[in-house]
């Protein structure tokens, strides 16, 4: 008969070679899992990794997005902390005047240029602290028409997946072409904030006095604001910007006809404390502090014109 010998150091070994294969898989399970998991949780860093129509603030200041459409302007809030400058980014490669002060940033071309690269890094923020997020979200394309954007808040916060105009998860804000949740084009203009009516002569915001008009100079031109009908702005050949709106105003812009701007200053827009922006034929005011213009008429600016304007 044979006898079985035993190895057991042989057997032992074969054991702790085993169990530590076994623990080395489980280790390498559980490090896979905990990277995906972080992988999925961490914030984007390129525009491009964002759902389409959805903007973030990056912990550095970094402004990404990812819109399909070319970006004529665009306003937001940044939350949890102001800035106090901006700089580079998709902004700057289109010639943008991107203006940071305050909470608020305001960016648009006064050569009408657009942003057209639909994804990737729109601007960089110098921030005063750390910010929490964006809102008041207004982004328009070259027609002036709205563009819907969202803010990006992490993938599963929104279970629909439906924002409204403001960027609120199942929210309430529409547009009706006038920016989010503004009153839709009104008046006989049919333009955003207007009260035009149709005069006795049937002209559209007129004051009933073109149906006698010979065409001649009867001395009754009008140089104060005051005497304007109610919502009418006029310019002047002296370049000052007279207007009648008795409505509190925000902010403003228009173009000038047949000639150039380079400049505005003083009326109602420079005692508001509001930043008026006059280059080529596009006038844009408006105040980072949320200053309003109240007095009901007057002088609104004085424009430094290149030209005659029509």
């Amino acid at each position: 008969m044979k006898r079985l010998r035993i190895d057991y150091e042989e057997i032992k070994e074969r054991e702790n070679t085993m169990f530590n294969s076994i623990n080395k898989k489980i280790l390498v399970n559980i490090f896979s899992i905990l990277f995906l998991f972080n992988f999925l949780l961490a914030d984007p860093t390129d525009g491009c990794e964002l759902n389409e129509g959805e903007i973030f603030l990056t912990s550095n200041g970094e402004v990404i997005y990812n819109i399909p459409t070319d970006i004529a302007g665009y306003q937001f809030n940044v939350d949890g902390t102001t800035a106090n400058g901006a700089s580079g980014g998709e902004s700057q490669d289109a010639g943008f005047t991107v203006s940071a002060g305050g909470s608020t940033v305001l960016a648009f071309s006064f050569t009408g240029a657009t942003i057209s690269t639909d994804c990737g890094l729109l601007t960089t923020l110098s921030l005063n602290g750390e910010a929490s997020g964006l809102s008041g979200l207004v982004f328009s394309d070259a027609s002036a028409a709205t563009i819907n954007v969202s803010y990006y808040s992490g993938g599963d916060d929104c279970a629909s997946g439906v924002y409204d105009c403001a960027g609120v998860c199942d929210g309430s804000a529409t547009d009706l072409g006038c920016g989010c949740n503004e009153p839709g084009p009104s008046g006989c203009d049919n333009t955003c904030g207007s009260t035009a009516e149709v005069d006795e002569c049937g002209v559209c915001g007129g004051d009933g006095t073109s149906c006698d008009d010979d065409g001649g100079d009867d001395g009754s031109a009008v140089t104060d604001g005051c005497d304007l009908p109610e919502n009418t702005i006029h310019l002047l050949g002296s370049g000052d910007v007279i207007y009648h709106i008795p409505s509190d105003i925000a902010g403003y812009q228009f173009n000038v006809d047949g000639a150039t701007a380079n400049g505005a200053s003083g009326g109602e827009s420079q005692s508001a404390g509001f930043t008026v922006s006059a280059g080529g034929s596009t006038v844009l005011a408006f105040s980072f502090t949320g200053a309003t213009i109240s007095n009901d008429c007057g002088l609104l600016t004085t424009l430094s014109l290149n030209g005659d304007a029509t």
